[in-house]
């Protein structure tokens, strides 16, 4: 049989995408992906065993093999490729089913001690055969074919690559080689076949016309293209075979059966790496076909010290499950938190004595024990130590841990500084003393407090999480001798603008570098001095302070605060610093709000000792505070009275500092001192009620 020879078309010979060891000299792995055809040629001698697989994603999904003999090509074997004369042999078919062979598949193949390997590269016709008019004579005088070419990590494969193509009519013993193998502009990997009149062949036995050549090229499913010949054989060819992916076997491999892929294990309890698995489980695999050989010495069980548990094995043929029964006649229980590794060894096979590969996986007892840690590890010693002065300038940051950790980078531990940016650092740890060590690439600045941060990403060796913790110390020195405060230099919005869009953030430059400030030294105010929920940030690069509101704000006028928590790096404190802005435009409010509930009301009900006053008032109102609303004794005097603000139902607290006085009468004042958002007053009134 002759499937694979074209003569070269191409000035260079060139190889396709290789893995594992390649193709050795004067080897050939020919892939046909179209048909799921391979044929392996120059490896072994007539009669040696050759061996092809198929691996897709680390598992065989084809598998051949047989003799080796004597190919047009070389000694090898051609799978699937149909039998042309008497019975089917070893290796002539699939075995367990024809793959559909795709890029991106491992074709390997094993002779005696030779392994060679390729990987399957995208190279398909994307479009039937057409005639063409490249004279421009208005007659069709070429036959083309389009394609695209890739390697099977997506990377191009130039057209001068494509070194070898053919075109074969069996029917008419009509074959041809294209004429020009040429880039498709403007398509991703594209190219272009051109066979140009009068269309010779390289064998044409019969005595077409010309026409009749034409027509074999434009009607026929027989197009080829490859990659990669060498004399005096091809060093690996890639081919695509058709217009239209063949699935199935080659004719005469139908009812083909041979059994040469290895029993697997398909079930498995307990789950591979599963925790706290009750200590009286027994241990149980399935396997995809019947197996034989699986005794207590080849499915076996074992702590990880080592210690071999006695067992007792068991195999259902029925449902092709086998089960471990460990400590066989007793009701003795597996240890607490121990990590036991089943094991079922090659000597376990199917019928035809194709062994199972190795299977092992372990899984974990309940209880506490040595291998089933919940304990997170805990910072247990610190140098610097927290809150520590005078350190030096060029000292590492060790951090003993509470037992031993799997070695963290710098995204789970880092050296911060004062506007908190990452001081650059390699981070280790030393196995031996559970030690975690920060190394700065320098030696920090002097008179500089520094924080060291550990996040939870931070592990023992069985995964438990360290509690976020972090500490700060500053080092020895003065901070470049700054006694100069930082200052706002300007402010977005600018004080007092109105207008102001709903989603802006808050922007204050400084006059300097500084620490980076948090909600406790800056914030936003609402027109009731509420805060608002806003992130503080801070760019260190244009000095400015950013406060990022969570949502939108509403139409009003906000407050902006910046406290002498803002300070400079050599630790000298921002003067309080406070504007205004309004977002919006509130339409113009003239109402003025009104009381809607009261309780106590002046119903005359007698409340408990301990009672609070709810006023709620029709809309938002600026919060009041005890000068404007309170409450009075008999005698005139205000009650000692903490006043605070719901502004979500609009109402005003009166919590006084102590119970009551029983069966005393007392007032609520309310004055006209309380507001609406837009400065419109409450008409003032008073109510009384009385204790129990």
């Amino acid at each position: 049989m002759a499937l694979v020879a074209p003569a070269l078309v191409g000035t260079a010979p060139a190889s396709a995408s290789l893995t594992g060891p390649g193709v050795g000299p004067n080897k050939n792995i020919t892939v046909f992906h179209n048909l799921d055809f391979v044929g392996v040629f120059g490896y072994g001698t007539v009669g040696q065993t050759v061996r092809v697989e198929v691996i897709r994603d680390g598992a065989v999904i084809g598998v051949a093999q047989g003799p080796a003999w004597t190919t047009d090509e070389g000694v090898g074997l051609e799978v699937n490729h149909g039998v042309e004369t008497g019975a089917v042999y070893p290796g002539d078919c699939w075995a367990g089913g024809t793959p559909d062979i795709r890029p991106g598949d491992r074709v390997v193949v094993y002779a005696g001690t030779t392994r060679n390997e390729v990987t399957v590269d995208d190279i398909r016709w994307t479009g039937a055969p057409e005639s063409a008019d490249e004279n421009g004579d208005g007659t069709s005088d070429s036959v083309i074919v389009r394609g695209v070419a890739k390697r099977f990590d997506g990377t191009v494969i130039p057209p001068s690559v494509l070194d070898s193509g053919e075109f074969r009519d069996e029917a008419g013993k009509y074959r041809a080689t294209p004429d020009a193998i040429e880039a498709d502009p403007g398509v991703d990997g594209g190219f272009v076949v051109r066979y140009r009149a009068p269309y010779l062949g390289f064998r044409n036995s019969d005595g077409l016309t010309e026409g009749q050549r034409k027509q074999a090229l434009l009607s026929e499913d027989g197009h080829a293209i490859g990659i990669g010949h060498t004399e005096p054989l091809p060093r690996e060819s890639m081919l695509v075979d058709g217009l239209s992916d063949v699935t199935g076997p080659a004719v005469g491999c139908e009812n083909f059966g041979q059994d040469l892929l290895p029993p697997r294990a398909v079930s498995r309890t307990p789950a591979p790496d599963t925790r706290d698995v009750g200590r009286l489980t027994n241990v149980t695999v399935g396997f995809d076909e019947p197996v034989t050989g699986l005794s207590d010495s080849t499915f076996t069980l074992s702590a990880s010290d080592g210690t071999a548990v006695s067992a007792a094995v068991s195999y259902n043929r029925t449902t092709g499950v086998a089960a471990l029964n460990p400590f066989p006649g007793t009701t003795d229980p597996l240890a607490a938190g121990t990590r036991y590794t089943a094991t079922v060894s090659q000597t376990v096979t199917d019928a035809a004595g194709n062994p199972l590969p190795k299977t092992s996986w372990s899984f974990v007892t309940s209880g506490e024990g040595p291998d089933n840690d919940r304990t997170a590890p805990a910072v247990a010693s610190r140098a610097p130590e927290a809150g520590a002065t005078g350190v030096a300038r060029g000292a590492n940051v060790l951090i003993g841990m509470s037992e031993a950790v799997a070695r963290p980078d710098s995204t789970s531990v880092w050296l911060e500084a004062p506007d908190g940016t990452k001081v650059p650092a390699v981070v280790n740890v030393n196995a031996t003393t559970n030690t975690v060590i920060i190394n700065p690439d320098a030696d920090l600045a002097a008179g500089t407090t520094h924080t060291v941060v550990l996040t939870d990403g931070v592990r023992d060796l069985a995964g438990n999480a360290l509690a976020p913790t972090t500490w700060t110390f500053t080092t020895s020195g003065t901070a470049s001798g700054d006694t100069v405060p930082p200052t706002v230099t300007s402010q977005s919005p600018a004080p007092g603008t109105t207008g102001v869009a709903k989603g802006a953030n808050v922007l204050a430059r400084m006059s300097e570098p500084v620490g980076k400030p948090d909600p406790s030294a800056v914030w936003l105010a609402a027109a009731d001095g509420s805060r608002v929920s806003a992130a503080v940030g801070y760019n260190a690069t244009s000095n400015t302070v950013i406060v990022n509101p969570g949502s939108d704000l509403v139409p009003g006028t906000y407050t902006v605060v910046l406290t002498d928590g803002v300070k400079d790096l050599a630790g000298n404190a921002l003067a309080p610093t406070s504007w205004t802005f309004t977002v919006g435009a509130a339409p113009l409010d003239t109402a003025a709000p009104t009381v809607t509930s009261r309780t106590p009301d002046r119903d005359g009900t007698r409340v408990g000792l301990a009672a609070n006053v709810f006023i709620t008032f029709s809309e938002p109102i600026t919060r009041p505070d005890a000068s404007i609303v309170w409450l009075q004794a008999p005698d005139g005097a205000k009650v000692p009275t903490a006043v605070n603000y719901n502004t979500t139902s609009n109402t005003v607290v009166l919590n006084p500092e102590a119970d009551l006085a029983a069966g005393t009468t007392y007032t609520v004042v309310l004055t006209a001192g309380v507001e609406d958002l837009a400065g419109v007053p409450v008409v003032a009134e008073e109510w009384s009620f009385t204790t129990r």
